[in-house]
Order: C-alpha cells, then structure tokens, then sequence
C-alpha cells in the first residue's frame, strides 16, 4: 500500500486512516515477534554463558553471558512497551484527538532512539568480556579497537536505515496527519 503524499494530492480521513491501521498493524506484528525473540533470548544466553564447566567458563565469559542476557530483557522490555502503545491506539476516538496522537505516535523522537542504546551498550560489553575471556587480558587491546571500529559504525548504519525507513513508512502519515489536523482546525 503506498504511502505517499504530495501537497497536490487529495487527502482524506478515510484514505489515512486506512494507511494509519496498516502501518499500526505493521508494527504490532514486528513489535510482538521482536519482544518474543528477546525474551527467549534473554534466558539462553544467560544459561549457556552461565552453566557449563567450571574450569572451561572464566569469569569474563560468566559475565558477557549476563550482559548478553541484560540487553536481551531490557530490548524485551523496550518492544513491550510500544506494543502496547501501538496495540492501545484508538480509531475511533474524536478526529482531531486521533490526529494529534498519530502525529506523536509517527514523529521521530530522540528518546526513542535513546532508550536503544542502553542494551546496545550491553551487547559491546558481553562481547568485549568475551574477548578478554578468549583473548586474555594482555591480546585484548588491539581486538577491542578492531571491533569498536566496526562495532560502532554497525550501529550507526542501522539507525540511518531506521531514519530511512521512518522517512518512508512513518513521516508521510505523520504529514498527513499534521495536515488534516492544520484544516480541520482552521475552518
């Protein structure tokens, strides 16, 4: 279903709202598989990191396995909560209501984005105890510079393709929406 709109094209409540649903179903559906995915994840990778032998598990590898298994729960939790936002949105509330929280529900806020980077934070510091646990303390340096020089750079592409992404499925109806709002308020 296309979702773009040009200031030459008509637009109307109905129209929107369908692309709005679609898009909200959209989300659901990555939200609730992504939150799945993490809290199975979570659990394994505590166990595998955490339970095994003693004299094959050193300390450093113990605890990349809870940092793994922290970052897992918190993006668990992170898709949990905008389930439930997307889950919980209401088409038949009042019309200029249900614009105003589609163009909140659309924008791209930077505490969204913020409240990623804990995890990630977390899934660079289990595989840097990994490296210190397979490396040794005295070959780590010059392993962790090499994967924060990829590590970082990942990251940083993956939040552009977000941005791309946005920009494609989620600004067009944010537009629309602060446009229908913007007539509806001026008649």
């Amino acid at each position: 279903m296309k979702t773009k709109y040009t200031n030459s094209s008509p637009l109307n409540i109905s129209s929107l709202l369908d692309k709005m649903h679609t898009e909200d179903n959209r989300n659901i559906r990555i939200m609730r598989n992504a939150k799945w995915l993490m809290f199975i994840l979570s659990p394994v990778y505590l166990l595998i990191f955490n339970i095994g032998p003693a004299d094959e598990m050193n300390i450093y590898l113990r605890l990349s396995g809870v940092s793994f298994a922290l970052a897992f729960l918190i993006f668990a939790i992170i898709f949990t909560k905008y389930l439930k936002i997307y889950r919980s949105v209401d088409y038949g509330q009042p019309t200029v209501l249900m614009l105003t929280n589609a163009v909140k529900r659309y924008k791209m806020q930077l505490s969204k984005i913020a409240l990623s980077i804990i995890p990630i934070i977390f899934v660079n510091l289990g595989v840097t105890l990994i490296s210190i646990g397979e490396e040794g303390e005295r070959l780590f340096e010059g392993h962790y510079l090499k994967f924060q020089l990829i590590y970082w750079p990942m990251i940083a592409g993956a939040l552009f393709i977000g941005l791309l992404i946005w920009r494609k499925k989620q600004k067009p109806l944010k537009d629309a929406a602060e446009k229908l709002l913007k007539d509806i308020q001026s008649e």
